[in-house]
């Protein structure tokens, strides 16, 4: 047998382990078994290192770099964002779960209806594509608080509302309800429901109208809503869609009240007295 052959039989007593071993530890071979050691002591602090500088200052993100893509106006986006932005805390373009938390926290918001997409921009900056929610009526409730109302009944930061829209919206009185139980929605009261679906058909005669509060009235089997100006009264009715027989039904009453324009005085759209021509030219105030 030659001596290349003797060198490379194994010996049957040593296992794999000590074979290796062996190998490193030959003379002329102590000098690769300490680099082996060295690099493997040495890995979890390059992982470290490398996960430590991915969350530097310059991939941070912050409320100015995060962008709201939607179909809709939204009211004060800047404090919207600033508030998601602080419940996440630290945020970095290179973190992995950099979607999930935004949608996490953009949930949390009233004004938020729901997020359909977080993209991260090559830029570094970030685009959240929802559907936001926005205040139509100011309802004033029984304790005398003044709420921010979206058309689903949901309750809004008031002070995300820029004073000069808040000062064009209806004002809501006359309601028997205290501060949504959630804090957030009113849930179960008709009455609210149809205050605000009627301030939402209102919405694109409410400017010009003269007309400031909506008022309800819950002492009849179902409301009865009320115009009011400074110097008008307009009786409306029913609430939309539930009118009673013989009354004129939304789109008809919103036409004569676009016929009567800013006219002081009291008028009645329910049908139960004085109305209006379809023309608007025989208007006659109610005595």
């Amino acid at each position: 047998m030659s001596s290349y052959s003797r060198r490379r039989r194994r010996d049957p007593d040593k296992t794999p382990a000590a074979r290796v071993v062996g190998m490193l530890f030959r003379p002329g071979r102590l000098g690769t078994a300490a680099l082996v050691v060295s690099l493997v002591g040495f890995t979890p602090v390059v992982m470290r290192s490398m996960a430590d500088g991915r969350r530097v200052d310059a991939f941070r993100i912050g409320p100015d770099m995060v962008r709201l893509v939607a179909a809709e106006p939204v009211d004060s986006p800047e404090k919207l964002v600033a508030r998601v932005v602080a419940r996440v805390g630290e945020l970095f373009r290179t973190d992995e779960d950099l979607g999930p938390r935004l949608v996490a926290s953009f949930k949390e918001e009233p004004a938020v209806s729901w997020v359909h997409k977080v993209s991260l921009r090559p830029d570094g900056t970030v685009d959240v594509k929802a559907h936001f929610r926005r205040a139509i009526a100011v309802v004033i409730a029984a304790d005398g608080m003044a709420y921010a109302a979206a058309g689903d009944a949901t309750v809004l930061p008031i002070g995300d509302v820029p004073p000069e829209r808040l000062a064009t919206l209806p004002v809501v009185r006359g309601l028997d309800v205290g501060p949504p139980a959630d804090g957030r929605r009113w849930e179960g009261r008709p009455a609210v429901a149809d205050a605000l679906r009627l301030a939402d058909r209102l919405a694109s005669v409410w400017p010009g109208s003269g007309l400031r509060v909506i008022d309800v009235d819950e002492s009849s089997a179902g409301p009865r809503f009320g115009l009011v100006g400074d110097d008008r009264t307009v009786l409306w009715g029913s609430a939309v869609d539930r009118e009673a027989a013989g009354e004129p039904n939304v789109d008809a009453k919103l036409r004569e009240l676009v016929a009567l324009e800013a006219r002081p005085g009291r008028y009645d759209l329910s049908g139960g007295g004085t109305r209006l021509s379809r023309a608007g030219r025989s208007a006659r105030a109610l005595r």
